[in-house]
């Protein structure tokens, strides 16, 4: 019947497609909900090659060549951002690469909280950290792949295979327990008596319980000094709360503060940005990208969580930067939006350009009725006019 799945009746190609569109990580992707959506995906990623998935129900020997297929196929993975989730196909890791199929080799499942990573780390600084290594319960392993951003503070299992040349992780993945809600620090209402309180939809408000020594990672460093109270005084951002144990109250919270800035000048040979309007940000005229310097980890990206190659920052770009206490992590999300309009109205919050409502991080100084340029960061909001 509908909806319903018989163990015992055939099974369908766009059954199979939506199996495999799932067990590969692409279920995000789908364009639309139905079984037939999920069909026309697994066609165009290789699921059915070499077979005739027109027909009604699925053969054995079709069966056996889907799941050849699908050993082959790159996975889409899930990286937590700190603007969002971002999904991306990770080349050359297959399920074919990440399972053992050989009886010679031992396969351990593990899990424990990921407790560092190459940018980031709960508890020790860990120096030289690569992209393909993590801290698991404060043990470093090497992977076979590049670790997904974000897993720090949050529970993983992980499929740790042995070799030849040393123990390796093959697969990581969060596990069912944890609980991650992401705000823009604008929702934040207060945070007390341990519990944060945000707005959901206009005055709406939620909350959720904190454990009162929650780790605070503030642009990527463990900020000492500060705890959950501290998060409603910061602005121009998002937050991380994350409940990694299931027992419904926060454990660690990530913290992401944005300075924005307008590039006036770009050194490309030493990959350093200078800001206009004599923009300071850290108590500096500029940035430096520069990864080799310091070994500096440099995140650039664009508002939906993209990287951004250098080369294509431009001038009168908008760089929105969070740069870590240590100066060691350096988060910058790149935006081009520059709204030209007539200020309508300005009031305590928002500003009306044209018929374009937009929050401001200043109150612009300029008259209603002025024609202006008005530069809005990735959040939205209008920094400069």
């Amino acid at each position: 019947g509908a909806n319903t799945f018989g163990p015992e009746q055939p099974v369908t190609y766009p059954q199979v497609g939506k199996f495999m569109v799932n067990i590969l990580g692409y279920s995000k992707i789908v364009n639309g909900n139905s079984i037939y959506a999920y069909s026309m995906l697994a066609g165009s990623i290789g699921v059915f090659d070499d077979v005739d998935s027109s027909k009604e129900y699925v053969s054995w020997n079709d069966a056996l060549i889907i799941a050849h297929n699908a050993l082959n196929i790159d996975l889409m993975t899930r990286d937590f951002g700190m603007i969002g989730d971002n999904y991306h196909i990770v080349e050359g890791k297959t399920l074919r690469t990440s399972l053992s199929t050989t009886t010679s080799k031992r396969v351990q499942k593990l899990k424990g909280i990921l407790t560092a990573d190459d940018t980031t780390y709960l508890y020790e600084a860990r120096s030289n950290m690569k992209p393909t290594q993590m801290e698991v319960n404060g043990k470093v392993y090497n992977c076979n792949f590049e670790v997904p951003s974000g897993l720090v503070g949050m529970e993983v299992h992980f499929y740790l295979e042995e070799t030849d040349n040393g123990d390796i992780v093959t697969s990581v993945a969060p596990t069912e327990k944890n609980t991650v809600t992401n705000l823009s620090l604008d929702q934040i209402d207060n945070a007390f008596s341990g519990k944060v309180e945000y707005f959901t939809n206009g005055e709406k408000k939620s909350k959720v319980r904190v454990n009162e020594y929650a780790k605070v990672i503030y642009n990527d460093r463990w900020d000492m000094k500060s705890t959950y109270v501290d998060i409603k005084n910061y602005d121009n951002g998002y937050v991380r709360l994350i409940d990694n144990d299931e027992d419904e109250i926060v454990d660690v919270i990530f913290v992401y503060e944005f300075t924005d800035a307008i590039v006036e000048k770009i050194y490309a040979e030493t990959k350093q940005i200078y800001f206009a309007n004599n923009q300071l940000v850290n108590g500096a005229r500029y940035v430096s990208l520069d990864e080799e310097k310091d070994n500096t980890v440099v995140n650039l990206i664009d508002a939906d969580g993209n990287v951004v190659a250098f080369e294509d920052v431009k001038e009168d770009c908008i760089l929105s930067i969070a740069k870590s206490k240590d100066g060691q992590v350096i988060n910058v999300v790149v935006s081009d939006r520059i709204v030209t309009g007539v200020v309508n109205e300005i009031d305590g919050y928002s500003v009306v350009i044209g018929s374009d409502v937009f929050d401001y991080i200043v109150q612009p100084n300029v008259k209603i009725g002025t024609h202006v340029d008005a530069y809005v960061n990735f959040l939205g909001k209008v920094f400069y006019v």
